[in-house]
């Protein structure tokens, strides 16, 4: 744990001096990022999966491309020709999904050290360790949206086809995104959305086999064991209780200083409904993700319109509430500890 702690207070510190404009720091805070995912060796529970299949990239037709996602597969062909050993890519791999995340955080938080804290506190900086092919796909996917609010639609489609490519999930952030987008200026109901998920789940054993048989690469979860544990459910509670009694509570506050907030806070709720989902079925947490990842920059945004700053005591349980949540995010998900780094030597 010593490593994560470390490195965790290092970009606490640096997350003072990030604002809005690009700085020195800013390289320094993506360095560190960059280079303490990129050396890990060992890290995530697919990690040695993708060494096996990334072995075989030399021929495609040796490829689990149902596992992988065509995409990708090409990715891994094209890096093994060039002579990139698996560890390369994985620091290849790194860069560009932290250097996305990043650049999305800076230019949609209006508090961007913290949203980019809060990305490492809420612990979408160690999934990268793990589903890093769906991390990688969720965080170009952010660039491609950013592309779309620019009015580059060309770029944004040829980024959306990629991301799907990459990871097939992404198709329904794609979806949500746009249903979203054409809907950014209502308000959605949350009690409404809630009524509706416990409807829907009254009939979760019908509904979901017919839906998930439709994609074989992920018909697997249908018989796919995944009783939730204490975790699990702390981890649902916590988005609920952010959800209702801090951004909900405060949305008036949030829209009168970004009106863009609104687009955000509806894919949050829809992101609670589908959180909910994963107490039957892990698949769910893989999906919520793409509704989720926005929260750093509610929360950031929360934290600065609010005026949290000039309350001392309430800033300072803010930060040991986060840091204690990072504590049991690396603890309890996705084998990510202990840190090792390609040197194989346990820091």
């Amino acid at each position: 744990m010593v490593p994560y702690i470390i490195f965790y207070f290092i970009i606490f510190l640096i997350s003072f001096k990030i604002e809005k404009k690009w700085n020195i720091l800013d390289f320094i805070n993506l360095l560190i990022l960059i280079v303490y995912s990129g050396i890990r060796y060992g890290i995530g529970t697919d990690y040695f999966l993708y060494e096996n299949i990334y072995k075989h990239s030399y021929d495609l037709s040796l490829m689990a491309t149902n596992r992988t996602g065509i995409g990708f597969s090409y990715l891994c062909n094209f890096f093994y020709k060039c002579g990139f050993s698996y560890q390369q890519l994985i620091f290849i791999f790194s860069t560009i999904t932290i250097l996305c995340f990043y650049s999305f955080f800076k230019k949609h938080s209006s508090k961007p050290g913290l949203a980019i804290l809060l990305f490492v506190s809420l612990g979408f900086y160690t999934s990268s360790f793990n589903g890093f092919r769906q991390m990688m796909s969720l965080s170009i996917l952010l660039w491609c949206f950013s592309l779309f609010e620019q009015k580059k639609y060309i770029k944004s489609i040829l980024l959306a086809i990629i991301t799907f490519f990459i990871h097939s999930s992404s198709l329904f952030g794609i979806l949500l995104y746009i249903f979203i987008y054409i809907l950014r200026n209502k308000q959605f109901n949350f009690i409404l959305f809630y009524g509706i998920s416990i409807v829907l789940s009254l009939f979760y054993n019908i509904i979901f086999p017919k839906i998930i048989m439709l994609f074989e690469q992920y018909a697997g979860y249908i018989d796919y064991n995944s009783t939730p544990g204490i975790g699990t459910y702390l981890v649902v509670l916590f988005y609920l209780f952010i959800t209702i009694f801090i951004i909900l509570k405060n949305k008036n506050a949030l829209l009168k200083k970004n009106k863009n907030d609104n687009f955000i806070i509806n894919i949050l709720i829809i992101g609670n409904i589908v959180m909910l989902f994963q107490l039957k079925n892990w698949l769910f947490a893989r999906i919520a993700v793409y509704c989720t990842i926005f929260v750093p920059i509610l929360l950031s945004d929360y934290y600065e319109y609010i005026n949290l700053k000039n309350n001392k005591s309430m800033s300072l349980l803010f930060y040991i509430f986060i840091f204690v949540y990072y504590l049991m995010y690396i603890y309890s998900f996705g084998g990510v500890v202990p840190y090792r780094t390609i040197f194989e030597q346990i820091i």
